[in-house]
């Protein structure tokens, strides 16, 4: 006699969609460098996940500066 293991539980359900177990329900990123990623799991439930996008360059900190251009003035107006 042969078992069977156990079958997950068999779908999802997202936004009126039905998917069955360890589809991908989307996978998107949210535009700042991470990658939103939902599967339907076991149980019909929706594993998320939030990780770095592959090959999403590393930014670096705005720096603001400031430059005098020769010549100018400024002038500061006060009422009172």
């Amino acid at each position: 006699m042969t078992l069977l293991a156990p079958s997950p539980a068999c779908t999802c359900t997202y936004e009126d969609r039905t998917y069955g177990y360890q589809d991908i329900i989307y996978n998107t990123t949210d535009g700042l460098g991470a990658c939103l990623i939902a599967i339907c799991g076991s149980n019909g439930t929706i594993v998320r996940r939030a990780v770095a996008c592959p090959g999403t360059p590393a930014t670096t900190p705005f720096t603001f500066t400031t430059a005098l251009v020769p010549g100018s003035t400024t002038s500061l107006v006060t009422s009172g």
